[in-house]
């Protein structure tokens, strides 16, 4: 992660209760480290499966940049997530939409 005020993080694999605890830490602290970054775009292009457990990592990370006057926004969001997130009454605070490509870092 650079120390732009924008950022795009591409996330692989599944985020369910067994893999969000570790990559929780390492991603809360990234961001967290990162005091300019405002606005965060997750790639979800690469992730098989996401449960409540990714859905409350992105509220998280959410909540650390909503206090810097900055947001989140997931992109490539499959149904199945995309309903979660929608029922969860999350997807205008994410908003989901396309991103680019450039600037993308891979968190695995």
């Amino acid at each position: 992660m650079s120390d732009s005020d924008r950022e795009v993080m591409k996330l692989e694999g599944d985020l369910d209760r067994e893999t969000v605890p570790r990559l929780r830490k390492r991603l809360l602290r990234e961001v967290r480290r990162n005091k300019g970054l405002r606005r965060l775009t997750v790639d979800l292009s690469r992730v098989g499966r996401m449960d409540s457990a990714g859905v409350a990592l992105l509220v998280e990370l959410w909540r650390v940049l909503h206090p810097r006057k900055g947001g989140l926004r997931v992109v490539h969001v499959d149904e199945r997530a995309r309903s979660m997130i929608r029922m969860a009454r999350l997807s205008e605070i994410f908003g989901m939409e396309e991103a680019s490509r450039e600037n993308a870092s891979e968190v695995d």
